[in-house]
This record gives structure tokens, sequence and C-alpha cells, in this order.
């Protein structure tokens, strides 16, 4: 798993070690213990202040899973005549 930057406190972080860390927009990563340490209006404020567009932060341990399925084919089912 490749290496992160948080944009908060500029630290590196392996991201299967921050699951509960954020992500926005599949781009800006903020670390756990940012994420603790920061009430959600500051980390709001935060995400304001990078991001044109602000959308919420998904947690890093939610878009892990999705980014291992993204290319993934979704379940068919083959009809039996």
């Amino acid at each position: 798993m490749p290496e992160k930057t948080c944009e908060i406190c500029s630290k590196k972080i392996l991201l299967h070690e921050h699951l509960s860390g954020l992500v926005f927009r599949d781009e800006i990563f903020v670390c756990k213990d940012c994420t603790n340490k920061h009430s959600q209006e500051e980390i709001r404020s935060f995400s304001k202040t990078i991001m044109q567009n602000p959308e919420n932060g998904m947690p890093i341990g939610l878009w892990l899973i999705h980014e291992q399925n993204k290319y993934k084919t979704m379940m068919t089912f083959k009809r039996s005549d």
C-alpha cells in the first residue's frame, strides 16, 4: 500500500495503519491522529480551505475497500433454461 501525506500535519502515513483517518476526493488524506485531535468543525473548515467544493470525508478504511473493488465487475447470474 502506498504512502500518503497527511494534509494537516504533513506526516507520512501508511493507509492500512490509519483506517479511521479521512480521505477527500480520492486525493486529500488526513491521518487518524489529526482526525481524533481536531473537531469535525475544524476538519470541515480545513477541507474548505483546501478545496473549492468540499465533499464529506470518507473514512480511509471504506475508501480502501472502494479502491479494491473499483475495477471488479458486478456479479452476474446465468439463467439455466
